[in-house]
């Protein structure tokens, strides 16, 4: 009961009296006619904020709705990439496969002494005087210390220490590495090995050459066969340079591999072979 004794209660009931005889005054005097326009007079500013709150919530929601939708097919865009580069990788590694076995094919067609595996380099060695990789395959694979490292041009380096599942190998270019080989075109022998001035270049020398030798630029040179450490044939590489040495009792040549070592990705692992000489 004290709702109707308080201040507001009384208030509120002054302003709707006063409300009924404003449009009872209006409605004798001008009629329903100008009571409608009265009220259309508040009703229609009321109708035009409504809309436009209206009109502004549903751009909001609107907007909303469309950053979701937005968001969700971003996701299946990514999803879609991400599976066309698999698919890429899965057939770039099939082409990659590919030629490999047709190289270890041909390999095994023009040598069909040799028992070869194929090996991935996984890392790789470097520094003043040193030069290598690791390969992905070892002593479970049936690779031993000494094995002669290959590709299809031609010799790249040898086994210098196998794991049960990896192998370091070092490159002609290392300066511990020491090969037999013979100038093809003269027939001449040498001894091909590491130098320190031409590991930076990549390059390595032809030692024990005679300073009449008949060697140019362009002579290709391949292992020897002496000793039985490598087989006979591989190409070493090809003469870019004939020198002599400082103390001038014999003459040199500067060899370039047979590949750029830095590029290679895969190579093969000679793990026996028939000896010739």
């Amino acid at each position: 009961m004290k709702i109707f004794h308080s201040k507001l209660f009384l208030f509120l009931l002054v302003l709707v009296a006063a409300a009924c005889v404003i449009m009872g005054v209006v409605y004798a005097v001008g009629g329903p006619n100008m009571l409608s326009g009265m009220m259309g007079a508040v009703v229609t500013p009321l109708e035009k904020g409504v809309t436009a709150v209206t009109d502004w919530a549903s751009g909001v929601f609107g907007y909303f709705y469309r950053y979701s939708a937005l968001e969700a097919e971003n996701a299946r865009l990514k999803e879609e990439i991400s599976s066309l580069r698999e698919n890429e990788r899965q057939y770039l590694e099939a082409i990659s496969e590919n030629e490999q076995l047709r190289e270890m094919l041909g390999l095994k067609r023009k040598h069909r002494d040799y028992d070869l595996e194929y090996c991935n380099i996984v890392s790789v060695t470097g520094g003043a005087y040193r030069s290598g990789f690791t390969i992905d395959k070892g002593a479970v694979d049936g690779i031993e210390t000494g094995d002669c490292v290959i590709v299809s041009e031609g010799m790249v380096g040898y086994v210098s220490e196998v794991g049960p599942n990896y192998s370091e190998v070092l490159t002609v270019i290392d300066v511990s590495v020491k090969v037999g080989a013979v100038l093809c075109r003269t027939r001449e022998t040498a001894v091909a090995e590491g130098n320190f001035e031409y590991l930076p270049d990549g390059r390595f020398k032809l030692s024990y050459l005679q300073n009449d030798a008949d060697v140019v630029p362009g002579d290709l040179i391949e292992t020897s066969g002496y000793g039985g450490l490598y087989p006979q044939g591989l190409l070493l590489g090809t003469v870019k340079e004939f020198l002599p040495e400082s103390h001038g009792i014999s003459s040199y040549a500067v060899i370039e591999p047979v590949v750029p070592l830095e590029e290679l990705k895969s190579v093969f692992v000679i793990k026996s072979f028939e000896v010739t000489r």
